[in-house]
């Protein structure tokens, strides 16, 4: 009998392989890839010039509607997309026109898709849908699972109502006590090879983005729940005094938040990336009654 169920386990085991399908996506320069398996749960892993610096993380969300997107996955399409174009923002950034050179994969399914985006300077994924009706969101896996023992710069929080501005700390990722959590952007430094900021992009009528540690070297997504009713204050911040047990409630047909990785091998290139603004959405309408100040 033992070795029946033995047998038994083994065939499931490999039919779970068999079914698995992988997929990949590189930067222009070849040196950052992504690759997306898609399975019982659909997970990527990242490598830069060659080392593997993120392990298969898990992506999803799930829905009100019955939906669990990103899992047990049918992918119908696969389109490949290059893009090597020049970005002219109203009010000029860290530069007049911008590069905007990528590589991008989308896969496809009936009801919902996965958007992966590399440039030669970082990466970013996510999901868009086409339910037919209002939905709400109740969960999104979001996880970062890190290859190595790498440093990061912590910015812990001790509420998600928060100013954002705490310091940031350099602490090894499994020195990092479980369940703490810390606002975006998130730096780790992957040994000599590169720095990665993790912070998210296109982000409208949904949460923002905190990390929580969860196993050694594993940071994963948590997202404050919908606000019911709030209470306001003498000063500029209203508390919520009532939440709901989802994260958002939104259109049924939508792109959701980027969830972004920049990646420079040095502090320079790092300050000098615009990736964020690259994946944010294009400025409509007249903007000619702006003027710009200076600001320190």
């Amino acid at each position: 009998m033992m070795k029946t169920n033995v047998i038994w386990v083994i065939f499931f085991l490999s039919a779970l392989t068999l079914n698995a399908k992988s997929y990949k996506v590189m930067s222009p320069d070849g040196t950052i890839i992504v690759d997306v398996n898609v399975g019982a749960n659909t997970t990527y892993t990242v490598s830069v010039d060659g080392k593997t610096i993120l392990k298969p993380s898990p992506l999803s969300m799930t829905f009100d509607n019955g939906m669990e997107i990103g899992n047990n996955m049918q992918v119908t399409k696969v389109d490949h997309f290059s893009a090597n174009g020049i970005l002219k923002p109203i009010i000029r950034q860290k530069s007049e026109t911008i590069a905007d050179h990528y590589n991008e994969m989308t896969l496809k399914t009936a009801a919902y898709n996965i958007h992966f985006r590399v440039y030669d300077d970082g990466l970013a994924y996510r999901f868009s849908t086409n339910f037919s009706k209002p939905v709400k969101v109740i969960s999104e896996n979001v996880t970062y699972n890190f290859a190595d023992d790498y440093t990061a710069l912590f910015p812990e929080e001790r509420s998600m109502i928060s100013a954002q501005q705490p310091q940031f700390y350099p602490i090894k990722l499994s020195e990092i006590i479980t369940d703490k959590f810390c606002s975006t952007p998130v730096l780790i430094k992957t040994d000599s090879l590169a720095r990665v900021l993790i912070t998210e992009s296109d982000l409208e009528s949904y949460p923002g983005m905190f990390l929580q540690k969860q196993s050694e070297h594993e940071l994963q997504g948590k997202f404050a729940a919908y606000v019911l009713e709030e209470k306001p204050t003498e000063g500029r911040v209203c508390y919520p005094t009532k939440r709901a047990a989802y994260l958002a409630k939104t259109e049924g047909k939508r792109n959701y938040p980027w969830r972004a990785m920049v990646i420079a091998k040095n502090d320079k290139d790092l300050m000098l990336s615009q990736l964020v603004y690259k994946l944010a959405p294009e400025s409509t309408g007249d903007y000619s009654w702006v003027k710009p100040g200076k600001i320190v």
